[in-house]
């Protein structure tokens, strides 16, 4: 049995799951009525010996007790019972407070974990609500504070994981000994199950499509793999290239890199994208590079989702994060990319929280699931009839299946091709003769079947509306030509939505999503400007670095030199002394600094550079690069 444990830690309460091994442990249940009987039957699936204690109890836990699944003491608790059961675990839930609290005070003082129904502050102990699907388990606690919402989350939850997430639970063990099997380490292995388990993957799995998932994890393995990585880690063995990240998408491969010279070192970089993809044909017509400022407004637009197959669309932000990491772990980021990436992580979240881009479904399945919700409320109890068992009908009960929908019919005139469809959603094929007849008791309808006439017509729709008393019903008709009369969208009680009115819906979507990326286009615009006054200063930062901290000696000396001279000052006037000193170092410097960081980036900056080290003897501690070295060793990137 699972439990959670509460326990006292300096003053506060602190949770802690249990898993208990219950077989063959006396446990004893202090009441009669339907809590206890939940308990109860929480305790037979542990198969723990239950001990029930009340003068009268349910008729379920009457027949259980004759059957010899439990032991009933038919009396009122007394005082002395649990120091003879001796339990493991006590659960009070009787309906007389005083044998109640007398329950609860016995069973501390003897060391048995009490869960108390009537009173949460007595309760160290509390079976959570739970939803197993074989090894698959999620459990939710209020720590008895109100079991009846426990419920209902717990319901929540059911609907949510059917025991399809059991089975490919299975699957993916098998994956994992397979992984375990590879080179790398168990952090390797780790980054490869975090690369290709994503959003996606539930989605397909809630569905029930577990080949589709299992083939969506291998490939996320593959294309992430470990070669990736071991080719990171051999980048010191190509010439030129100073730091590099590998991004992989469903459409893109691409590669950032910080190099020596952006034109010279191009051919290194298609040779290590070659040397990583295996790929030794002539494909220049298919790649692209980007260098300086459009290279980073490329990576920024790539992380905020504005360069997509699929404008808004999120998965791209955490597949940049997860090759960032990659790098990272490879030690192949240093200054550049390390600043590059985090910036462009950090416009990302920046575009998805200040804009709506993602916002809005843009596929015509999945508006019409939207728009049947928004006509009927939560799916959850609503079940569904599908003509047709194509492309498109299949995505519909996908989103059907995914919005709660409890029960699926197929219909088809090749009734082996319903039969194939409805045994991926755990649904039932019916004829397609009898289809309507299956009608009376659903709520949503969807049509793509391609057949050259009406499928659903007035007449029949006015005797199935007859027949429901009242209940609203939602067509969708994604076929084309139509299957549903139009005059069947005037009937009373039916909401009717055609593949022309479904893709207004999602034009209207996709022109939001336009308008909301003008915002995001210039949000962009503002982190590349930033970022580009950052990278600016680059080639300077040592020089400045280093006159900074020869002044600073010089201060520091001539205060002490002064300290030796100055015995009457207080501790309050050194101070002010120290303070005086640093303003005067700072304004000193002020008008020099500006003229460094003015002269970046331009033909002055050489100038700026020698006159510096020759004005405050700089050439110390390996400054020997020229300015046009430093300046190419921190080119943005190159792709």
């Amino acid at each position: 049995m699972r439990g959670i444990h509460k326990k006292q830690v300096e003053g506060d309460s602190v949770l802690y799951p249990l898993n208990l091994e219950l077989a063959g442990k006396s446990c004893v249940v202090v009441g009669g009525g339907q809590v206890a009987y939940r308990k109860v039957r929480g305790l037979l699936a542990a198969e723990a010996q239950v001990t029930v204690i009340a003068p009268m109890v349910t008729d379920d836990l009457r027949a259980l007790a004759e059957a010899g699944r439990l032991k009933w003491l038919e009396q009122a608790f007394k005082a002395g019972l649990l120091k003879e059961l001796r339990p493991l675990l006590v659960f009070v839930a009787a309906d007389n407070p005083v044998a109640n609290a007398a329950a609860i005070a016995e069973a501390k003082e003897i060391g048995a974990l009490v869960n108390a129904a009537t009173d949460p502050e007595q309760t160290d102990f509390s079976v959570p609500s739970k939803v197993q699907r074989g090894d698959f388990l999620l459990t939710v606690s209020t720590g008895g504070g109100s079991p009846a919402f426990s419920r209902l989350l717990r319901e929540r939850l059911e609907r949510e994981y059917p025991d399809s997430f059991g089975q490919f639970l299975e699957r993916l063990m098998v994956l994992r000994d397979e992984i375990k099997a590879m080179p790398g380490g168990s952090r390797e292995h780790e980054r490869l199950w975090r690369q290709s388990l994503n959003q996606g993957i539930i989605d397909l799995v809630r569905v029930g499509q577990l080949d589709q998932a299992e083939e969506e994890v291998r490939n996320g393995i593959t294309n992430a793999g470990i070669k990736s990585q071991d080719s990171l880690a051999n980048l010191g063995a190509y010439e030129g290239i100073l730091e590099a990240v590998v991004l992989s998408t469903c459409n893109r491969s691409e590669m950032y890199a910080v190099v020596d010279d952006a034109e010279r070192d191009l051919a290194t970089l298609k040779q290590f994208l070659f040397d990583l993809t295996g790929n030794e044909e002539n494909i220049d017509d298919y790649l692209y590079h980007y260098a300086d400022e459009a290279c980073i407004d490329h990576l920024f637009r790539v992380a905020s989702s504005l360069d997509s197959l699929v404008l808004g669309e999120g998965q791209i932000l955490s597949q940049v994060k997860e090759a960032y990491a990659m790098g990272r772990e490879a030690g192949t980021t240093s200054t550049v990319l390390n600043t590059l990436f985090h910036r462009a992580i950090a416009t990302g979240k920046r575009v998805r929280t200040e804009t709506r881009i993602q916002f809005n479904s843009v596929s015509v399945s999945y508006a019409a699931v939207e728009l049947a919700r928004e006509a009927l409320g939560e799916l959850h109890e609503a079940g569904a009839l599908i003509f047709g068992a194509g492309k498109m009908a299949e995505l519909t009960a996908q989103h059907l299946i995914s919005r709660g929908v409890k029960k699926i019919y197929v219909a088809n005139r090749h009734i082996e091709r319903a039969q194939l469809l409805a045994e991926q959603f755990g649904g039932e094929a019916v004829p397609f003769a009898e289809a309507m007849k299956r009608a009376v008791d659903v709520d949503v309808i969807v049509t793509s079947t391609g057949a050259p006439h009406y499928v659903i017509k007035p007449w029949e729709t006015r005797q199935l509306m007859s027949k429901r008393k009242g209940r609203p019903l939602f067509l969708i008709d994604i076929a084309v030509p139509r299957d549903v009369d139009p005059e069947v969208g005037d009937i009373k009680g039916v909401t009717l939505y055609n593949i022309d009115a479904l893709e207004e819906v999602v034009d209207e979507h996709i022109e939001e999503r336009r308008q909301e990326a003008k915002q995001a286009e210039k949000i962009v615009a503002e982190e590349v400007a930033s970022i580009e006054e950052k990278f600016q200063y680059l080639s300077f930062r040592p020089l400045m670095a280093l006159l900074s901290d020869r002044c600073e000696r010089i201060r520091q000396r001539e205060v002490k030199r002064a300290s030796s001279k100055l015995p009457e000052l207080t501790e309050e006037e050194w101070r002010q002394v120290e303070h005086m000193s640093r303003m005067i170092v700072r304004k000193i410097l002020r008008m020099p600094m500006m003229k460094l960081n003015s002269a970046a980036g331009t033909e002055n900056e050489q100038f700026y550079i020698d006159a510096m080290r020759a004005l405050f003897k700089l050439d110390t501690i390996g400054e020997t690069a020229t300015s046009e070295e430093r300046h190419n060793r921190y080119r943005y990137a190159q792709q």
